[in-house]
């Protein structure tokens, strides 16, 4: 019997996957067009694949995690009731003013000190 993960954590998984092959791609454009000379400063560093991968690594965590976010943000999913997915208090509701006329000013008759 073949194992399978549920849905939403198989949905985040491949979004995860492909935020990780998008640092790859960017780490490799980083490196082969030499920006900045980060190429150059990555091949002579010290202990050579380690500042790539972490490189690599973290511009994987970053754009996986946006990735993952945006994905989640456009899915349209509509309740299975039928319904509209909750009711809220409307928490901006207008407000009524009243109009104040504007006061007098104060005449003030004692000296400037």
């Amino acid at each position: 019997m073949k194992m399978q993960l549920p849905q939403l954590v198989r949905f985040l998984t491949i979004h995860a996957i492909i935020g990780f092959a998008f640092a790859g791609v960017f780490t490799f454009g980083l490196i082969e067009l030499n920006a900045g000379n980060i190429g150059t400063l990555l091949a002579n560093a010290e202990g050579y694949p380690l500042p790539t991968i972490i490189l690599w690594f973290m511009l994987g965590l970053t754009s996986s995690s946006c990735q993952m976010g945006a994905a989640i943000m456009l899915l349209d999913e509509t309740p299975k009731d039928g319904g509209t997915g909750g009711t809220y208090p409307s928490v901006f509701a207008p407000l009524r003013l009243a109009r104040v006329p504007p006061s007098r000013p104060r005449q003030d008759s004692s000296p400037g000190i």
